[in-house]
Protein backbone atom coordinates (compact mmCIF):
# COMPACT_ATOMS: atom_id res chain seq x y z
CA UNK A 1 0.00 0.00 0.00
CA UNK A 2 1.31 3.47 -0.88
CA UNK A 3 2.20 6.10 1.69
CA UNK A 4 -0.57 8.45 0.58
CA UNK A 5 -3.21 5.74 0.92
CA UNK A 6 -1.93 4.93 4.43
CA UNK A 7 -2.13 8.61 5.33
CA UNK A 8 -5.75 8.83 4.16
CA UNK A 9 -6.71 5.66 6.01
CA UNK A 10 -5.15 6.88 9.28
CA UNK A 11 -6.89 10.23 8.91
CA UNK A 12 -10.17 8.41 8.35
CA UNK A 13 -9.59 6.55 11.61
CA UNK A 14 -9.46 9.87 13.46
CA UNK A 15 -5.72 9.93 14.23
CA UNK A 16 -4.05 13.30 14.78
CA UNK A 17 -1.59 14.90 12.40
CA UNK A 18 1.33 14.34 14.74
CA UNK A 19 0.60 10.62 15.11
CA UNK A 20 0.25 10.20 11.32
CA UNK A 21 3.49 12.07 10.68
CA UNK A 22 5.40 10.01 13.23
CA UNK A 23 4.05 6.71 11.89
CA UNK A 24 4.80 7.52 8.25
CA UNK A 25 8.09 9.31 9.00
CA UNK A 26 7.13 12.58 7.36
CA UNK A 27 6.69 16.12 8.64
CA UNK A 28 3.44 17.30 10.14
CA UNK A 29 3.23 20.08 7.53
CA UNK A 30 3.38 17.47 4.74
CA UNK A 31 0.45 15.62 6.30
CA UNK A 32 -1.45 18.90 6.53
CA UNK A 33 -0.76 19.76 2.87
CA UNK A 34 -2.11 16.41 1.65
CA UNK A 35 -5.28 16.64 3.73
CA UNK A 36 -5.78 20.31 2.84
CA UNK A 37 -5.77 19.39 -0.85
CA UNK A 38 -8.39 16.70 -0.18
CA UNK A 39 -10.53 19.16 1.75
CA UNK A 40 -10.33 21.86 -0.94
CA UNK A 41 -11.18 19.43 -3.73
CA UNK A 42 -14.36 18.23 -2.03
CA UNK A 43 -13.63 14.62 -2.99
CA UNK A 44 -14.66 11.92 -0.54
CA UNK A 45 -11.72 10.09 1.04
CA UNK A 46 -13.49 6.76 0.42
CA UNK A 47 -13.43 7.45 -3.32
CA UNK A 48 -9.71 8.23 -3.19
CA UNK A 49 -8.97 5.02 -1.32
CA UNK A 50 -10.56 3.00 -4.12
CA UNK A 51 -8.02 4.35 -6.65
CA UNK A 52 -4.89 2.39 -7.50
CA UNK A 53 -1.67 3.73 -6.01
CA UNK A 54 -0.26 5.16 -9.30
CA UNK A 55 -3.57 6.92 -10.05
CA UNK A 56 -3.74 8.28 -6.52
CA UNK A 57 -0.16 9.51 -6.81
CA UNK A 58 -1.00 11.32 -10.04
CA UNK A 59 -4.06 12.89 -8.40
CA UNK A 60 -1.88 14.55 -5.77
CA UNK A 61 1.18 15.18 -7.97
CA UNK A 62 -0.11 15.93 -11.43
CA UNK A 63 3.11 17.72 -12.39
CA UNK A 64 3.60 20.91 -14.35
CA UNK A 65 3.39 21.08 -18.14
CA UNK A 66 6.51 22.18 -19.97
CA UNK A 67 4.82 24.40 -22.53
CA UNK A 68 4.06 27.36 -20.17
CA UNK A 69 7.82 27.72 -19.65
CA UNK A 70 9.29 30.46 -21.87
CA UNK A 71 12.40 28.33 -22.34
CA UNK A 72 10.31 25.67 -24.04
CA UNK A 73 9.09 28.13 -26.69
CA UNK A 74 12.68 28.85 -27.68
CA UNK A 75 13.61 25.18 -27.50
CA UNK A 76 10.63 24.16 -29.65
CA UNK A 77 11.79 26.38 -32.50
CA UNK A 78 15.17 24.63 -32.50
CA UNK A 79 13.84 21.06 -32.55
CA UNK A 80 13.96 20.52 -36.33
CA UNK A 81 17.53 21.79 -36.45
CA UNK A 82 18.58 19.65 -33.48
CA UNK A 83 17.07 16.49 -34.99
CA UNK A 84 18.78 17.16 -38.32
CA UNK A 85 22.15 17.79 -36.67
CA UNK A 86 21.82 14.72 -34.47
CA UNK A 87 21.61 12.58 -37.59
CA UNK A 88 25.12 13.65 -38.66
CA UNK A 89 28.15 11.58 -37.75
CA UNK A 90 30.07 12.48 -34.59
CA UNK A 91 27.40 14.93 -33.44
CA UNK A 92 26.30 14.19 -29.87
CA UNK A 93 23.66 15.63 -27.58
CA UNK A 94 26.42 17.11 -25.45
CA UNK A 95 27.77 19.11 -28.39
CA UNK A 96 24.30 20.30 -29.37
CA UNK A 97 23.56 21.30 -25.78
CA UNK A 98 26.78 23.34 -25.54
CA UNK A 99 25.85 25.13 -28.77
CA UNK A 100 22.31 25.69 -27.42
CA UNK A 101 23.60 27.14 -24.13
CA UNK A 102 26.00 29.46 -25.93
CA UNK A 103 23.05 30.94 -27.85
CA UNK A 104 20.68 30.88 -24.86
CA UNK A 105 22.54 31.08 -21.53
CA UNK A 106 19.23 30.91 -19.61
CA UNK A 107 18.08 27.79 -21.44
CA UNK A 108 17.64 24.26 -20.18
CA UNK A 109 20.40 22.45 -18.37
CA UNK A 110 21.75 19.28 -19.95
CA UNK A 111 19.35 16.80 -18.29
CA UNK A 112 16.21 18.74 -19.28
CA UNK A 113 17.64 19.39 -22.75
CA UNK A 114 18.10 15.63 -23.29
CA UNK A 115 14.67 14.84 -21.82
CA UNK A 116 12.70 17.18 -24.10
CA UNK A 117 14.75 16.18 -27.15
CA UNK A 118 14.20 12.49 -26.42
CA UNK A 119 10.46 13.05 -25.97
CA UNK A 120 10.31 14.77 -29.34
CA UNK A 121 12.24 11.96 -31.04
CA UNK A 122 10.00 9.36 -29.44
CA UNK A 123 6.83 11.07 -30.68
CA UNK A 124 8.38 11.68 -34.11
CA UNK A 125 9.50 8.10 -34.70
CA UNK A 126 7.49 5.61 -32.62
CA UNK A 127 9.07 2.17 -32.29
CA UNK A 128 8.24 -1.20 -30.79
CA UNK A 129 9.76 -2.40 -27.52
CA UNK A 130 11.61 -5.71 -27.94
CA UNK A 131 11.70 -8.14 -25.02
CA UNK A 132 14.91 -10.15 -24.51
CA UNK A 133 15.70 -13.10 -22.28
CA UNK A 134 18.91 -13.47 -20.21
CA UNK A 135 21.71 -15.15 -22.15
CA UNK A 136 19.55 -15.63 -25.22
CA UNK A 137 21.21 -13.39 -27.82
CA UNK A 138 24.56 -11.77 -28.54
CA UNK A 139 24.62 -8.95 -31.09
CA UNK A 140 27.95 -8.56 -32.94
CA UNK A 141 29.25 -6.11 -35.51
CA UNK A 142 32.19 -3.89 -36.44
CA UNK A 143 32.00 -0.25 -35.36
CA UNK A 144 31.74 2.33 -38.09
CA UNK A 145 34.87 4.34 -37.33
CA UNK A 146 38.39 2.91 -37.21
CA UNK A 147 40.95 3.56 -34.49
CA UNK A 148 44.70 3.77 -34.97
CA UNK A 149 48.00 3.26 -33.14
CA UNK A 150 51.60 4.19 -33.94
CA UNK A 151 54.26 1.54 -34.38
CA UNK A 152 57.09 2.45 -31.97
CA UNK A 153 59.81 1.03 -34.18
CA UNK A 154 58.77 2.41 -37.57
CA UNK A 155 56.49 5.31 -36.61
CA UNK A 156 53.87 3.95 -38.97
CA UNK A 157 50.22 4.77 -38.14
CA UNK A 158 48.27 1.54 -38.29
CA UNK A 159 44.49 1.72 -38.56
CA UNK A 160 42.34 -0.96 -36.91
CA UNK A 161 38.74 -2.09 -36.97
CA UNK A 162 36.76 -2.33 -33.74
CA UNK A 163 34.78 -5.51 -33.07
CA UNK A 164 31.86 -4.89 -30.70
CA UNK A 165 29.38 -7.26 -29.06
CA UNK A 166 26.48 -6.73 -26.67
CA UNK A 167 24.09 -8.90 -24.63
CA UNK A 168 20.76 -7.03 -25.08
CA UNK A 169 19.15 -8.14 -21.82
CA UNK A 170 21.93 -6.80 -19.54
CA UNK A 171 23.67 -4.43 -21.98
CA UNK A 172 26.89 -6.26 -21.09
CA UNK A 173 29.36 -5.25 -23.80
CA UNK A 174 32.66 -6.39 -25.27
CA UNK A 175 35.02 -4.63 -27.68
CA UNK A 176 38.47 -5.31 -29.14
CA UNK A 177 40.57 -4.03 -32.01
CA UNK A 178 41.59 -6.22 -34.97
CA UNK A 179 43.59 -5.40 -38.10
CA UNK A 180 40.96 -6.38 -40.66
CA UNK A 181 37.33 -7.36 -41.08
CA UNK A 182 38.35 -10.72 -42.52
CA UNK A 183 36.67 -13.96 -41.44
CA UNK A 184 39.84 -14.96 -39.55
CA UNK A 185 39.92 -11.74 -37.49
CA UNK A 186 36.16 -11.85 -36.99
CA UNK A 187 36.19 -15.41 -35.63
CA UNK A 188 39.21 -14.65 -33.46
CA UNK A 189 37.44 -11.64 -31.95
CA UNK A 190 34.23 -13.63 -31.47
CA UNK A 191 36.12 -16.43 -29.66
CA UNK A 192 37.77 -13.85 -27.39
CA UNK A 193 34.33 -12.39 -26.68
CA UNK A 194 32.86 -15.79 -25.71
CA UNK A 195 35.85 -16.46 -23.50
CA UNK A 196 35.43 -13.07 -21.79
CA UNK A 197 31.73 -13.72 -21.28
CA UNK A 198 32.46 -17.12 -19.79
CA UNK A 199 29.73 -18.81 -21.78
CA UNK A 200 27.91 -19.16 -25.10
CA UNK A 201 24.54 -17.54 -25.95
CA UNK A 202 21.76 -19.42 -27.69
CA UNK A 203 21.82 -17.09 -30.71
CA UNK A 204 24.49 -14.89 -32.25
CA UNK A 205 23.02 -12.05 -34.31
CA UNK A 206 25.58 -10.51 -36.67
CA UNK A 207 24.78 -7.45 -38.69
CA UNK A 208 25.17 -8.30 -42.36
CA UNK A 209 28.96 -7.82 -42.44
CA UNK A 210 30.85 -9.50 -45.25
CA UNK A 211 32.96 -11.63 -42.93
CA UNK A 212 29.87 -13.42 -41.60
CA UNK A 213 27.22 -13.22 -44.34
CA UNK A 214 28.07 -14.04 -47.97
CA UNK A 215 24.67 -13.04 -49.37
CA UNK A 216 22.21 -11.00 -47.32
CA UNK A 217 18.51 -11.78 -47.55
CA UNK A 218 15.47 -11.04 -45.39
CA UNK A 219 14.37 -14.66 -45.73
CA UNK A 220 17.26 -17.03 -46.59
CA UNK A 221 20.67 -15.40 -45.94
CA UNK A 222 23.79 -17.27 -47.08
CA UNK A 223 26.06 -17.66 -44.02
CA UNK A 224 29.84 -18.06 -44.32
CA UNK A 225 30.77 -21.75 -44.00
CA UNK A 226 33.57 -20.99 -41.52
CA UNK A 227 31.08 -19.18 -39.25
CA UNK A 228 28.65 -22.10 -39.52
CA UNK A 229 31.38 -24.52 -38.48
CA UNK A 230 32.31 -22.20 -35.61
CA UNK A 231 28.66 -22.09 -34.50
CA UNK A 232 28.33 -25.88 -34.67
CA UNK A 233 31.45 -26.28 -32.55
CA UNK A 234 30.21 -23.88 -29.85
CA UNK A 235 26.58 -25.02 -30.27
CA UNK A 236 24.85 -21.72 -30.98
CA UNK A 237 22.64 -20.54 -33.83
CA UNK A 238 23.48 -17.74 -36.26
CA UNK A 239 20.50 -15.51 -37.10
CA UNK A 240 21.58 -12.45 -39.12
CA UNK A 241 19.81 -9.14 -38.60
CA UNK A 242 17.08 -8.45 -41.13
CA UNK A 243 18.12 -6.56 -44.24
CA UNK A 244 16.07 -3.42 -44.00
CA UNK A 245 16.57 0.26 -43.54
CA UNK A 246 14.91 1.01 -40.19
CA UNK A 247 13.62 4.38 -41.36
CA UNK A 248 12.00 2.84 -44.42
CA UNK A 249 10.47 0.05 -42.33
CA UNK A 250 9.10 2.58 -39.83
CA UNK A 251 7.75 4.67 -42.69
CA UNK A 252 5.95 1.59 -44.00
CA UNK A 253 4.38 1.02 -40.59
CA UNK A 254 3.41 4.68 -40.38
CA UNK A 255 1.81 4.55 -43.83
CA UNK A 256 -0.38 1.62 -42.78
CA UNK A 257 -1.19 3.32 -39.46
CA UNK A 258 -2.18 6.57 -41.18
CA UNK A 259 -4.36 4.71 -43.69
CA UNK A 260 -6.23 3.04 -40.83
CA UNK A 261 -6.57 6.36 -39.01
CA UNK A 262 -8.13 7.85 -42.16
CA UNK A 263 -10.40 4.77 -42.34
CA UNK A 264 -8.89 3.75 -45.68
CA UNK A 265 -9.07 0.11 -44.67
CA UNK A 266 -9.03 -1.23 -48.22
CA UNK A 267 -5.86 0.70 -49.02
CA UNK A 268 -4.30 -0.42 -45.72
CA UNK A 269 -5.07 -4.08 -46.49
CA UNK A 270 -3.64 -3.78 -50.02
CA UNK A 271 -0.55 -1.99 -48.69
CA UNK A 272 0.02 -4.74 -46.11
CA UNK A 273 -0.24 -7.37 -48.83
CA UNK A 274 2.24 -5.46 -51.02
CA UNK A 275 4.75 -5.25 -48.16
CA UNK A 276 4.38 -8.91 -47.18
CA UNK A 277 4.80 -10.10 -50.78
CA UNK A 278 7.76 -7.73 -51.29
CA UNK A 279 6.02 -5.90 -54.15
CA UNK A 280 6.11 -2.44 -52.54
CA UNK A 281 9.57 -1.66 -53.96
CA UNK A 282 9.07 -3.46 -57.28
CA UNK A 283 6.08 -1.46 -58.53
CA UNK A 284 6.18 1.93 -60.17
CA UNK A 285 4.31 4.74 -58.45
CA UNK A 286 1.29 4.63 -60.84
CA UNK A 287 1.08 0.83 -60.52
CA UNK A 288 1.23 0.89 -56.72
CA UNK A 289 -1.24 3.75 -56.48
CA UNK A 290 -3.61 1.92 -58.82
CA UNK A 291 -3.52 -1.22 -56.66
CA UNK A 292 -4.14 0.79 -53.47
CA UNK A 293 -7.04 2.72 -54.98
CA UNK A 294 -8.62 -0.44 -56.40
CA UNK A 295 -8.29 -2.07 -52.97
CA UNK A 296 -10.13 0.84 -51.37
CA UNK A 297 -12.84 0.79 -54.06
CA UNK A 298 -13.37 -2.95 -53.53
CA UNK A 299 -13.42 -2.57 -49.75
CA UNK A 300 -16.04 0.19 -49.86
CA UNK A 301 -18.15 -1.76 -52.35
CA UNK A 302 -18.07 -4.80 -50.07
CA UNK A 303 -18.99 -2.73 -47.00
CA UNK A 304 -21.83 -1.08 -48.91
CA UNK A 305 -23.09 -4.48 -50.09
CA UNK A 306 -23.04 -5.85 -46.54
CA UNK A 307 -24.88 -2.80 -45.25
CA UNK A 308 -27.50 -2.85 -48.02
CA UNK A 309 -28.34 -6.53 -47.68
CA UNK A 310 -28.53 -6.20 -43.89
CA UNK A 311 -30.96 -3.28 -44.18
CA UNK A 312 -33.05 -5.09 -46.81
CA UNK A 313 -33.86 -8.03 -44.46
CA UNK A 314 -34.41 -10.57 -47.22
CA UNK A 315 -36.56 -13.61 -46.60
CA UNK A 316 -33.98 -15.89 -48.24
CA UNK A 317 -30.23 -15.62 -48.71
CA UNK A 318 -30.59 -16.28 -52.44
CA UNK A 319 -28.52 -15.47 -55.50
CA UNK A 320 -29.03 -15.49 -59.26
CA UNK A 321 -26.46 -18.28 -59.64
CA UNK A 322 -28.56 -20.61 -57.47
CA UNK A 323 -31.65 -20.45 -59.73
CA UNK A 324 -32.62 -23.55 -61.66
CA UNK A 325 -34.00 -23.15 -65.19
CA UNK A 326 -35.93 -26.39 -65.51
CA UNK A 327 -38.22 -26.17 -68.56
CA UNK A 328 -41.13 -27.36 -66.42
CA UNK A 329 -40.91 -24.21 -64.26
CA UNK A 330 -41.45 -21.77 -67.12
CA UNK A 331 -38.50 -19.59 -66.05
CA UNK A 332 -36.91 -17.68 -68.94
CA UNK A 333 -33.11 -17.73 -68.52
CA UNK A 334 -32.58 -14.88 -71.01
CA UNK A 335 -35.04 -12.67 -69.11
CA UNK A 336 -33.34 -13.39 -65.76
CA UNK A 337 -29.94 -12.64 -67.30
CA UNK A 338 -31.30 -9.31 -68.55
CA UNK A 339 -32.71 -8.45 -65.11
CA UNK A 340 -29.40 -9.41 -63.50
CA UNK A 341 -27.68 -6.56 -65.39
CA UNK A 342 -29.75 -4.07 -63.38
CA UNK A 343 -30.85 -2.14 -66.44
CA UNK A 344 -34.49 -2.24 -65.29
CA UNK A 345 -33.45 -0.44 -62.09
CA UNK A 346 -31.99 2.46 -64.06
CA UNK A 347 -35.23 2.76 -66.08
CA UNK A 348 -37.51 2.47 -63.05
CA UNK A 349 -39.27 -0.60 -64.46
CA UNK A 350 -41.06 -3.15 -62.28
CA UNK A 351 -41.16 -6.95 -62.12
CA UNK A 352 -44.36 -8.91 -61.44
CA UNK A 353 -43.84 -12.52 -60.31
CA UNK A 354 -46.85 -14.85 -60.10
CA UNK A 355 -47.34 -18.54 -59.45
CA UNK A 356 -48.78 -20.95 -56.94
CA UNK A 357 -47.26 -21.57 -53.53
CA UNK A 358 -43.87 -23.32 -53.45
CA UNK A 359 -42.79 -22.51 -57.02
CA UNK A 360 -39.96 -20.18 -55.94
CA UNK A 361 -41.44 -16.68 -56.18
CA UNK A 362 -39.94 -15.41 -52.90
CA UNK A 363 -36.58 -17.02 -53.72
CA UNK A 364 -36.44 -15.29 -57.12
CA UNK A 365 -37.48 -11.93 -55.62
CA UNK A 366 -34.78 -12.26 -52.94
CA UNK A 367 -32.18 -13.21 -55.58
CA UNK A 368 -33.00 -10.16 -57.70
CA UNK A 369 -32.89 -8.00 -54.56
CA UNK A 370 -29.46 -9.36 -53.53
CA UNK A 371 -28.18 -8.74 -57.05
CA UNK A 372 -29.37 -5.13 -56.78
CA UNK A 373 -27.49 -4.78 -53.46
CA UNK A 374 -24.34 -6.11 -55.12
CA UNK A 375 -24.73 -3.38 -57.76
CA UNK A 376 -24.96 -0.72 -55.03
CA UNK A 377 -28.73 -0.08 -55.02
CA UNK A 378 -30.83 0.32 -51.88
CA UNK A 379 -33.45 -2.39 -51.37
CA UNK A 380 -36.39 -2.86 -49.00
CA UNK A 381 -38.04 -6.29 -48.68
CA UNK A 382 -41.55 -6.53 -47.16
CA UNK A 383 -44.21 -9.15 -46.73
CA UNK A 384 -47.35 -7.35 -47.95
CA UNK A 385 -49.32 -7.77 -44.73
CA UNK A 386 -46.38 -6.67 -42.58
CA UNK A 387 -45.86 -3.63 -44.79
CA UNK A 388 -49.46 -2.51 -44.31
CA UNK A 389 -49.12 -3.16 -40.58
CA UNK A 390 -46.00 -0.98 -40.51
CA UNK A 391 -47.94 1.76 -42.30
CA UNK A 392 -50.73 1.53 -39.72
CA UNK A 393 -48.26 1.74 -36.82
CA UNK A 394 -46.43 4.66 -38.44
CA UNK A 395 -49.75 6.51 -38.80
CA UNK A 396 -50.49 6.01 -35.10
CA UNK A 397 -46.96 7.12 -34.12
CA UNK A 398 -47.12 10.21 -36.33
CA UNK A 399 -44.23 9.05 -38.56
CA UNK A 400 -46.28 8.09 -41.60
CA UNK A 401 -44.79 10.79 -43.85
CA UNK A 402 -41.27 9.70 -42.93
CA UNK A 403 -42.10 6.07 -43.73
CA UNK A 404 -43.72 7.02 -47.05
CA UNK A 405 -40.63 9.06 -47.90
CA UNK A 406 -38.41 6.05 -47.14
CA UNK A 407 -40.45 3.79 -49.41
CA UNK A 408 -40.54 6.40 -52.14
CA UNK A 409 -36.75 6.84 -52.24
CA UNK A 410 -35.74 3.17 -52.06
CA UNK A 411 -34.28 2.11 -55.39
CA UNK A 412 -35.94 -1.31 -55.32
CA UNK A 413 -39.03 -2.15 -53.24
CA UNK A 414 -39.98 -5.83 -52.97
CA UNK A 415 -43.53 -6.69 -51.85
CA UNK A 416 -43.91 -10.42 -51.27
CA UNK A 417 -47.09 -12.49 -50.79
CA UNK A 418 -49.32 -9.76 -52.24
CA UNK A 419 -53.03 -10.64 -52.42
CA UNK A 420 -53.32 -13.08 -49.53
CA UNK A 421 -56.04 -10.84 -48.10
CA UNK A 422 -58.32 -8.14 -49.53
CA UNK A 423 -57.22 -4.57 -48.86
CA UNK A 424 -59.35 -2.20 -46.85
CA UNK A 425 -59.97 1.38 -47.94
CA UNK A 426 -56.92 2.83 -46.16
CA UNK A 427 -54.61 0.10 -47.45
CA UNK A 428 -55.84 0.73 -51.00
CA UNK A 429 -55.04 4.43 -50.70
CA UNK A 430 -51.63 3.71 -49.12
CA UNK A 431 -50.72 1.33 -51.96
CA UNK A 432 -51.78 3.93 -54.52
CA UNK A 433 -49.63 6.59 -52.83
CA UNK A 434 -46.62 4.24 -52.83
CA UNK A 435 -47.00 3.33 -56.51
CA UNK A 436 -47.61 6.97 -57.47
CA UNK A 437 -44.42 8.11 -55.72
CA UNK A 438 -42.33 5.35 -57.35
CA UNK A 439 -43.81 5.26 -60.84
CA UNK A 440 -41.20 5.90 -63.55
CA UNK A 441 -38.50 6.66 -60.99
CA UNK A 442 -37.80 3.53 -58.98
CA UNK A 443 -38.43 -0.17 -59.49
CA UNK A 444 -40.86 -2.44 -57.63
CA UNK A 445 -40.99 -6.23 -57.50
CA UNK A 446 -44.31 -7.78 -56.48
CA UNK A 447 -44.67 -11.52 -55.88
CA UNK A 448 -48.13 -13.02 -55.62
CA UNK A 449 -49.93 -16.37 -55.77
CA UNK A 450 -52.72 -14.73 -57.77
CA UNK A 451 -52.50 -13.89 -61.48
CA UNK A 452 -52.31 -10.19 -62.24
CA UNK A 453 -55.91 -10.18 -63.55
CA UNK A 454 -57.14 -11.19 -60.09
CA UNK A 455 -55.44 -8.21 -58.41
CA UNK A 456 -58.46 -6.07 -59.22
CA UNK A 457 -60.51 -8.06 -56.72
CA UNK A 458 -57.75 -7.73 -54.08
CA UNK A 459 -57.76 -3.96 -54.37
CA UNK A 460 -61.56 -3.86 -54.13
CA UNK A 461 -62.35 -0.35 -55.40
CA UNK A 462 -62.26 -0.50 -59.18
CA UNK A 463 -61.00 3.07 -59.63
CA UNK A 464 -58.10 2.60 -57.23
CA UNK A 465 -57.30 -0.82 -58.74
CA UNK A 466 -57.14 0.71 -62.23
CA UNK A 467 -54.81 3.48 -60.99
CA UNK A 468 -52.47 1.05 -59.19
CA UNK A 469 -52.27 -1.55 -61.96
CA UNK A 470 -51.90 1.12 -64.64
CA UNK A 471 -48.68 2.21 -62.93
CA UNK A 472 -47.42 -1.37 -62.71
CA UNK A 473 -48.54 -3.51 -65.64
CA UNK A 474 -47.61 -1.33 -68.62
CA UNK A 475 -43.99 -0.75 -67.55
CA UNK A 476 -43.09 -4.11 -66.03
CA UNK A 477 -41.58 -7.50 -66.77
CA UNK A 478 -43.90 -10.47 -66.19
CA UNK A 479 -42.64 -13.78 -64.79
CA UNK A 480 -45.30 -16.49 -64.50
CA UNK A 481 -44.21 -19.79 -62.93
CA UNK A 482 -45.76 -23.09 -63.92
CA UNK A 483 -47.37 -25.23 -61.23
CA UNK A 484 -44.21 -27.05 -60.10
CA UNK A 485 -43.91 -27.09 -56.30
CA UNK A 486 -40.23 -27.11 -55.38
CA UNK A 487 -40.95 -27.82 -51.72
CA UNK A 488 -42.59 -31.13 -52.65
CA UNK A 489 -39.55 -32.01 -54.79
CA UNK A 490 -37.30 -31.46 -51.77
Amino acid sequence: MGTIKQLLQMHGQGLKYKVIARSLKMSKNTVKSYLRKVSESGVDIKDLLELDDPVLEMWFHAGTAAYPDKRFEDFKERLDYLVEELGRRHITKRLLWEEYRSDNPNGYMYSQFCFHLSQHLLARNPSMVLTHQPGEKLFVDFAGDKISYTDRDTGEIIRCHVFVACMPYSDYSFAMAVRHQSIEDFLYALSCCLEALGGVPQVVVPDNLKAAIIKASRYEPDINQALEDFANHYQFTVVPARVSKPLIFKNMMQIELQMNQLRLRGMARSWQAMVETRRAHELTFPEGLGILLQGEVDERANRRFDRLQKNARFRYRASIEELTYDSSRGLDKALIANLATGEYLEKGESVLITGKTGVGKSFLASALGLQACAQGYSVEYFNAQKMFLRLKMARLEGTILKFFDKLAKTKLLIIDDFGLAHLDKQQQLDLLDIMEDRHGRYSTIIASQLPVAAWYDVCGERTIADAVLDRLVHTSYRIEFNDVNLRKKL
